[in-house]
């Protein structure tokens, strides 16, 4: 293939062959500038993608460590007493649960499919 930086003038190009190497040389070259110059900006959409996922993470781990050091349901806000299995979350009331179990049949804290529910005594 030709390089676009080696053709220096039209003489250059003696047959359609070359014409092709020509053209695809110079495409290329374009596909190479357009992506050099779009890089720092991929880098920086990047960068900013990884600070939001970070931030979401953080607040996500707050919220998780409130409901577990909280007395109260996660869905009502009443006096958590039932733990789900096999996750082991202590998250909900005993409406709750029952409500969990007829339903989505999902963990509110961590999504996971709960089997069984057991209540907790203290």
């Amino acid at each position: 293939m030709t390089d676009v930086t080696d053709v220096t003038d039209v003489t250059d190009v003696t047959d359609i062959a070359d014409v092709t190497d020509v053209c695809e040389s110079v495409k290329e070259y374009k596909l190479s500038v357009a992506l050099a110059a779009a890089e720092p900006k991929v880098v920086a959409v990047a960068a900013e993608a990884e600070r939001k996922l970070a931030a979401v993470a953080a607040d996500a781990e707050r919220r998780l460590a409130a409901v577990a050091e909280s007395n109260e349901c996660a869905v009502c806000m009443g006096v958590k007493n039932h733990v789900l299995v096999p996750c082991g979350h202590l998250c909900v009331c005993e409406q709750c649960a029952s409500s969990i179990m007829t339903s989505s049949k999902q963990c509110p804290v961590c999504r996971s499919m709960v089997m069984h529910i057991c209540k907790v005594y203290s």
